[in-house]
């Protein structure tokens, strides 16, 4: 995993202009601290290690213990995973944002946490991130800025998200300067590779943008890279079995629906995920007549490809067509769509659905959200003649 050593070399890797501000060596971390809503969220355990801090870690509860030493006395705080009841000295203390676990991590708000265990900060616009004073002792806490890159096998920019706000590929690539860190994801699992993405470049076909990334060949042909440092994972998708699967009927009613009744049911993926974290499974299905892998050239009539949402909704089950293609001609370089992943993009804890699309001569990337419950389409890019 990339390791944040100097302070300058970031201010180069996001892009700031001018002369850097004198500031104490960086922090040492193999995790970045990123900044969402307003709020930089920092990794605890190399703020423990720089601290000399005691600690200790509850399992049963999701509990971090720390102590400290401060010149105004001893500290004691405790954080616990997904609240935002924090305490201090045993008194209560409310975070602006609940703590959490990601890449074997717990990260929490950086200045309350700082500042709670006697540390004294200073902001840095360039490089950017905070100066942090204990005592005698003097660190450099780099904050990456808050962009946060989408990247598809395929090399392409996908778009992502940006303080907040959902970014296309073209203004996205405005803020990346390369050497940006992404984390590698396949459609059910986190990889533990950290990439370092290149400068954005403008590719042929179609005219779209290209991040260099040294994948390893063996890397899952739907894996995308990130460059959120949170856990866009926090809830796995569980594959089904697809023969004599009961969502056949789900399929055969879209069909029906759009005039293909008696098309062939051909389920080609299956999977149940909890997107919103409400303790109920929401159902991804893809069904197709042509090959995923290779799409054809040309479609038969009757030939179809969908990707559904069904999700409980009240008391009913709600089925949505995120992606749908139904030829009833001969078509030329259809769409073939599966479910390429189930991503949190924008640091929500509610998981965005990525759906790939493939033809002959080219494919790429949609990315839904779910707004009030409905999912919305907020990025798309691809390449292709």
């Amino acid at each position: 995993m990339a390791r944040w050593r100097l302070a300058a070399a970031l201010g180069m890797m996001l892009g700031l202009s001018g002369a850097a501000q004198a500031v104490p060596a960086a922090l040492e971390s193999a995790w970045p601290t990123f900044q969402f809503g307003g709020q930089a969220m920092a990794p605890m355990r190399p703020i423990i290690d720089w601290l000399k801090a005691g600690n200790s870690w509850d399992t049963g509860s999701g509990t971090l213990h720390i102590a400290v030493h401060a010149p105004e006395g001893r500290r004691r705080l405790e954080l616990t995973v997904r609240s935002v009841d924090a305490a201090l000295n045993g008194k209560k203390l409310t975070l602006p944002r609940a703590p959490f676990l990601a890449h074997g991590t717990v990260y929490a708000p950086a200045r309350l946490v700082l500042e709670s265990l006697g540390v004294k900060l200073e902001w840095s616009a360039e490089p950017r991130g905070l100066v942090c004073t204990l005592g005698e002792q003097q660190t450099f806490l780099p904050v990456m800025a808050p962009n946060y890159p989408l990247v598809d096998r395929s090399g392409v920019l996908i778009g992502g998200s940006m303080a907040g706000v959902w970014s296309d590929a073209k203004t996205m690539a405005a803020k990346l300067v390369g050497g940006e860190p992404y984390w590698v994801y396949t459609p059910t699992d986190a990889l533990e590779a950290t990439l370092k993405g290149g400068k954005p470049v403008v590719e042929e076909p179609g005219e779209f943008l290209s991040v260099p990334l040294p994948w390893a060949e063996e890397t899952h042909k739907d894996a995308v890279a990130f460059g959120g440092p949170w856990d866009a994972q926090p809830r796995r998708a569980r594959l089904l079995k697809l023969e004599g699967s009961p969502y056949e009927s789900a399929i055969r009613e879209v069909l029906r629906d759009h005039g293909q009744s008696k098309a062939p049911v051909k389920l080609q993926q299956a999977m149940l995920v909890d997107l919103d974290g409400d303790g109920t499974d929401e159902a991804l299905l893809s069904a197709s007549t042509m090959n995923p892998e290779q799409p054809p050239v040309n479609a038969a009539a009757g030939d179809y490809s969908m990707v559904l949402l069904r999700r409980v909704e009240g008391k009913q089950v709600k089925t949505y067509v995120l992606a749908g293609h139904f030829y009833t001609k001969e078509t030329n370089a259809p769409n073939v769509d599966r479910v390429q992943g189930l991503l949190d993009l924008d640091g929500d804890g509610v998981m965005e659905i990525l759906c790939s699309w493939r033809y002959y001569e080219g494919g790429g990337t949609d990315v839904y959200q779910l707004q009030k419950g409905v999912p919305k389409q907020v990025l798309s890019a691809g390449m292709g003649a």
